[in-house]
C-alpha cells in the first residue's frame, strides 16, 4: 500500500489507543484518549498504526521493531533521541496493546509521560541531582511535575502529594522525608499553591474515581444487567422468542 493512500480519523475505538484498517488504509484514533496523551505517546502511537498500514505489516512484534528504529529517527536533536530511546526501552509496543495511561499506579509513573522538556530536565536531574538544576531549570521541572501530579490527582484514587513524590524521590539529593523536603524546597510550596487553586483541591486530597461520582449511570447498568438476566431466563423457559 502507497503512503499517500493512508488517512486517519477520530473514533470510538473501545480500549484500544488506535487501530488500522489494511483494506481501507484509514487509521481511526481514540477519539477521547487519543488527545490527552503527551506529544511522544501521541507520536508512538502514530508511527506505529502508520508501520502497520506502510509496510503492510500484521505482526505486531514486527511493527513494534520497525516503529522503534522509525521513532527514535525521528528526534530532532541528541538529547531528544535520548529520550526517545529511553521511551522505547521502558514502553515498546504497550502503545496499542490495550494499555491504558490514564489508570496507571503513582508509583509507576515514568517521565516519559511528562513531554520533551520537563522530560529532559527530569533525567538531567537523576544525573547530576535536583539542587545541582540551576534556579530556572529546578522551577520549570517542578511546575511540570507538579502540573502532572494534580492531573492525575483529578482522575481519582491518588494525591497529587504522592504523584509528585513518586516523581521527585527519584533524583539525587531530595532524602526521603517529605516535610524536611517541603520545608525546605521553595519552588515546591510556590507551585504546588498555584497548581491548588487551578485545580480547587489541596495536594493531599484524594479524589474519588471518576465513576464512583456518576451514582445515576451505575443504578441504570445495574438495572440494564438485571433485565437481560431475566430476558435471558424467560426466553430459556419458553416465555418468549
Amino acid at each position: 500500500m502507497e503512503a499517500k493512500t493512508i488517512r486517519y480519523k477520530f473514533a470510538d475505538t473501545g480500549h484500544w489507543l488506535a487501530r488500522s484498517n489494511h483494506q481501507t488504509g484509514v487509521i481511526e484514533l481514540n477519539r477521547r484518549d487519543y488527545p490527552r496523551l503527551s506529544p511522544m505517546m501521541r507520536d508512538y502511537v502514530w508511527v506505529h498504526e502508520y508501520v502497520h498500514l506502510m509496510c503492510d505489516v500484521y505482526d505486531e512484534d514486527e511493527c513494534n521493531r520497525i516503529t522503534d528504529d522509525i521513532f527514535i529517527g525521528r528526534a530532532q536533536t541528541s538529547r531528544e533521541r535520548s529520550i526517545r530511546r529511553q521511551f522505547v526501552g521502558q514502553s515498546a509496543g504497550f502503545a496499542t496493546q490495550g494499555f491504558d495511561p490514564f489508570t496507571a499506579a503513582a508509583a509507576v509513573v515514568s517521565a516519559v509521560q511528562l513531554g520533551f522538556q520537563i522530560a529532559a530536565l527530569f533525567e538531567e536531574a537523576k544525573g547530576v541531582g535536583y539542587y545541582e538544576l540551576s534556579h530556572n531549570k529546578r522551577a520549570e521541572l517542578v511546575n511540570g511535575l507538579v502540573e502532572t501530579s494534580f492531573q492525575e490527582a483529578s482522575k481519582g484514587g491518588v494525591s497529587a502529594q504522592t504523584v509528585y513524590w513518586s516523581f521527585i524521590t527519584q533524583l539525587g539529593g531530595i532524602g526521603s522525608n517529605w516535610e524536611n523536603f517541603w520545608d525546605k524546597d521553595r519552588e515546591t510550596r510556590q507551585a504546588f499553591t498555584l497548581a491548588e487553586a487551578k485545580y480547587g483541591f489541596a495536594k493531599e486530597t484524594v479524589l474519588p474515581k471518576k465513576w464512583i461520582r456518576q451514582p445515576v449511570v451505575l443504578i441504570g447498568i445495574a438495572v440494564l444487567l438485571v433485565t437481560v438476566v431475566l430476558l435471558i431466563i424467560l426466553k430459556k423457559k419458553g416465555k418468549i422468542k
